[in-house]
């Protein structure tokens, strides 16, 4: 089963002040949301729901970061068992939503299904992997727009923790039909490990450029900034990592902003440097640009 990641949300109390701050960061630019014809079921509220979108080739709605403030009433007033406005969620894109139902079903794992509820022409189901992140996966309404893939885009990848690296990368194989491949390391590694049961690829289909694009599963290290020499701990809580063509505007950017930031060369990823800080409402991210 192909994928690709057509979102991913981050909950902000301030929207607007965390769409502000990924306009500046890493220069996109909001646009409206799209919606599908029946208007009911989601606040068409912008200081509730923005929309920062990622360039794909797929003819899919709304694709890129979603900036939503968090409304613990959404999944009761909607009747689901999930509530995607809290804690934030990757959205993977497949080919086959009937496919990953069935094997949901056959795990017994709790899922909320939705029909054309948020987005026009896509329908979701919600659920928890074994770690307790919250997934939305999505597919397309119409065939002929449900095997289209994912263009240059400006998420790299997404960074999930799990306790048990095994257990997750299991599930994502089998659920999402997802393929795991072997981490590419620079010549000059940093303190990250190459033990598969601490971290693991599931590269996506996508076509950007660089090395490990998709789903990093890696195991909580409570020591890998200090190892490492930065600030932040990227192996804890998860994280989304955004490339972009000129990480010294980025940099500049969070200097005036006097956004404190750890700034790494190549050492976890062949050809890129990182950078890693936190955005206003204190969601986890990482610059990257090719060297």
């Amino acid at each position: 089963m192909t994928w690709f990641i057509h979102h991913v949300n981050i909950p902000a109390h301030d929207t607007r002040d965390s769409s502000n701050f990924y306009e500046r960061v890493l220069g996109v630019e909001e646009v409206p949301w799209v919606f599908p014809d029946r208007l009911d079921v989601v606040i068409q509220d912008p200081e509730k729901l923005r929309l920062l979108p990622c360039p794909t080739r797929a003819l899919v709605a709304n694709p890129g970061i979603h900036v939503v403030k968090p409304d613990p009433g959404f999944s009761i007033s909607r009747r689901f068992h999930h509530n995607p406005t809290i804690g934030g969620h990757v959205a993977y894109h497949v080919a086959d939503l009937d496919q990953v139902i069935a094997r949901l079903e056959a795990r017994g794992v709790p899922h909320t299904l939705t029909g054309e509820y948020a987005i026009p022409n896509i329908r979701q189901v919600y659920f928890f992997d074994p770690a307790m992140n919250l997934v939305e996966a999505n597919a397309c309404l119409t065939a002929d727009r449900a095997e289209l893939s994912a263009a240059p885009w400006s998420i790299h990848h997404v960074n999930i923790a799990a306790i048990d690296v095994r257990e997750t990368a299991e599930f994502y194989m089998d659920v999402l039909a997802m393929e795991e491949a072997a981490w590419t390391f620079p010549a000059n590694r940093g303190a990250v490990s190459a033990d598969p049961a601490e971290l693991t690829l599931m590269p996506s289909d996508t076509m950007s450029q660089g090395a490990n694009t998709g789903l990093h599963i890696i195991k909580p290290d409570p020591l890998f900034a200090q190892k490492n020499g930065l600030i932040h701990n990227p192996s804890i809580g998860g994280h989304i990592a955004y490339q972009v063509p000129d990480l010294a505007r980025v940099i500049a950017t969070l200097e005036e902003l006097d956004v404190p930031f750890s700034l790494t060369g190549e050492f976890a990823i062949p050809g890129m440097r990182h950078l890693y800080c936190f955005d206003p409402a204190m969601n986890l991210i990482e610059v990257n640009e090719m060297l």
